[in-house]
């Protein structure tokens, strides 16, 4: 069994979902539902021997719009409570995980004290900073997860590991700047898509266990894919 350790913000999602969203009318709310976001989506992922523990610093309130018939999300945010990684959240993280993913690295203030994890790390970005301003975490990380409409973000960016860009249509993995492969996948309409890129870390971590990091990161596309499906 792989324990997982999640450091992030805990998100406090507010979630208004329209099947068929028209801008500058008025629209119909098809489904309002409160519930925990962030690092609290992989919880609801349905993955195999692996356990996640949860280390939320900070809190943010989050206002997120599902646009349904267009598989679209437009998300708002409110910080209520700024991050602060403790030693003793280090320590633990160190005695007692196997793997760290931290959700969003570029949500963390003072993140430099994930430095001192001596585990594998992977992590995900949420915004379009650039990514010069992380390239210590970066080169400690085995994994980065983003959005490919962020690709020209690490045009300047070498890594020698590996940073997956994923979305509606396939995912890329860079090294050292270089495209290394490519899947696609068909673009589906009407699904519910936020938490889609928690999913996809999920189940990528856990393919890990058995493949390497191509095989892994399709099967991890699939298994999202089927995941949203089933979610409708």
């Amino acid at each position: 069994m792989l324990t997982v350790g999640l450091l992030g913000k805990k998100y406090e999602d507010h979630l208004l979902t329209s099947k068929s969203l028209l801008e500058g009318e008025t629209n119909i709310c098809d489904c309002f539902k409160n519930r925990l976001g962030g690092i609290y989506n992989f919880l609801r992922v349905p993955v195999k021997n692996v356990n996640f523990k949860i280390y939320d610093i900070g809190k943010r309130k989050a206002f997120i719009i599902n646009d349904v018939s267009s598989s679209k999300r437009t998300s708002f945010t409110f910080l209520e409570e700024k991050s602060s990684l403790s030693l003793s959240n280090v320590e633990s993280i160190n005695k007692t995980c196997d793997w760290l993913h931290v959700a969003y690295i570029d949500d963390i203030e003072n993140y430099r004290e994930i430095l001192n994890i001596n585990i594998p790390i992977s992590l995900d970005f949420c915004t379009n900073s650039p990514r010069e301003s992380f390239i210590d975490i970066m080169e400690k990380s085995k994994i980065i997860f983003d959005s490919r409409e962020r690709k020209n973000l690490y045009n300047n960016i070498h890594l020698n590991n590996s940073t997956i860009l994923h979305d509606d249509k396939g995912i890329e993995i860079l090294e050292k700047s270089k495209k290394i492969h490519s899947s696609k996948i068909k673009k589906l309409k009407n699904l519910e898509v936020n938490g889609a890129g928690d999913s996809y870390a999920a189940f990528l971590i856990e393919e890990l266990q058995y493949s390497d990091i191509i095989k892994a990161s399709n099967l991890a596309m699939h298994k999202t894919t089927l995941f949203l499906k089933l979610k409708k």
